[in-house]
Order: C-alpha cells, then structure tokens, then sequence
C-alpha cells in the first residue's frame, strides 16, 4: 500500500528525520513523484540527480550545494542510492568536487569527512528494462564510518590530495584507492579548469571530484 509523503520543513531532530524517511520504504519513485506533482522523465539521461533532489526536498534537506551536510542542524549527509533486485550497488556514489589545489591537508577537516561523517542512506531498487517510475525505495541506513572505515577513507584522501597539491594529474586514475577515488566531474568534458602540473606548468584538465567505490559502499548497504 502506497504511504503518503508530502514535502516538508527541514527535520529538527533524527527522530523527526528517520520517521520521514522510513515512510519512504516501499514507495516507488513514481508514487512521490506524483504526491508532489512532479512529472518524471522517461530516463535520468539528462538528469541524474533528479531522484537525489526528489527525496532532498522531501526530507526537508537544505545545505543545497555548499560543502555541509545536507541536514546542517543535524550534521547528517543524504545519499541515495541505487542497487540491483539481487542486492548489488549500481553506481558509485558521489561525494563532493576536489579543490585544486588542496586546501586543507588534514582528514578531519576535508569536506569529505564532513560529508561522510554522519549519512543517511536512501537505497531504492532499479528494475532493468521497466520505468523509473517503477523504482522502489527501501528502508533507510543511518550510518558512521567504524574506525577501520575511518582509516581506510582517511588513508585514500591522504594519498589523493597529495597526488593532486602535487600537480600529479597524469598519474591521477580512478584504480587508485580502496574506498575513495577520483575522477571527472563536470557537466561535460569540455569543461575544464587551468591548473600546474608537477613541473610548475599551466594545463588544462576536467574539475574531479571524490566518488565511493561500490565495494565500500556494498559493504555499508549489505552488512
């Protein structure tokens, strides 16, 4: 039976945050499309961040593209994300664009920890060959990195912002990392920002951002 939900004013509490994403559970994309009055395309092509805006605004999320949580008052981040009938990650997951150069070279002060400090992740199941309509969410996971996690992140970001103050673009792949990676993240590759290489020489490169690796996150969904 489909739960009714409705948008809603920015959570004041976890609790208040979990109720609202539990009524979730077993909705399909289509359902709250539709109690929003929102029509959906007939593919994410051109929109990939349609479903992740979708469940933003109903959860009340408000930090909307700066580099905070999605729930600033609660510290808590927003990750959606897609899996597979038979209970496989899709996608990898974005995270948060890279600066270049690094601009802090501590962990605990990279926007990526405090993006991955606290997150509430949002799984919905993608049916192949069927509607996006059809797409069906599941229950909610609160989730913080356990101290093994932790190190492996920070180990990761450690050894790509180095690469990156250090102009390595050349060498820069997304084979590199355990739970992070880097790669392009831009609009389209014509987009590009000038930086210097290794040898102090202007270039031209794609804007990359951080992504978790589906093993990582399988590990988090799964377990």
């Amino acid at each position: 039976m489909q739960k009714k939900v409705t948008t809603i004013d920015k959570p004041q509490s976890v609790t208040i945050l979990n109720e609202r994403a539990e009524s979730l559970s077993g909705n399909t994309l289509g359902q709250i499309a539709h109690n929003l009055n929102v029509n959906l395309p007939n593919n994410l092509n051109f929109n990939k961040g349609l479903i992740g805006q979708l469940i933003e605004h109903v959860l009340g999320a408000s930090a909307g593209n700066l580099p905070i949580p999605d729930f600033p008052q609660l510290g808590i981040e927003l990750k959606t994300i897609p899996i597979s009938p038979n209970n496989k990650v899709l996608e990898t997951t974005y995270v948060c664009t890279a600066p270049i150069p690094p601009k802090d070279f501590h962990f605990d002060h990279s926007t990526v920890f405090k993006k991955l400090k606290n997150v509430l992740w949002i799984p919905y199941v993608v049916y192949k060959n069927e509607p996006i309509s059809s797409y069906q969410f599941k229950s909610p996971i609160f989730w913080s990195p356990t101290e093994k996690q932790y190190q492996i992140l920070r180990t990761d970001w450690e050894e790509l912002t180095e690469m990156l103050s250090l102009g390595q673009f050349s060498y820069i792949s997304s084979h590199i990392g355990t739970s992070l990676q880097l790669r392009p993240k831009a609009a389209n590759s014509k987009q590009m920002i000038q930086v210097l290489d290794e040898h102090d020489n202007k270039i031209k490169i794609v804007p990359k951002g951080f992504y978790l690796r589906k093993t990582f996150t399988s590990n988090i969904i799964f377990n």
